[in-house]
């Protein structure tokens, strides 16, 4: 659970860092 919460932010951190806008 806490596994596949911090994997999503951290995707989403990554996509925002990124600026891919994915």
């Amino acid at each position: 659970q806490l596994s596949s919460l911090n994997m999503l932010t951290n995707t989403k951190s990554n996509a925002r860092k990124c600026g891919s806008g994915g």
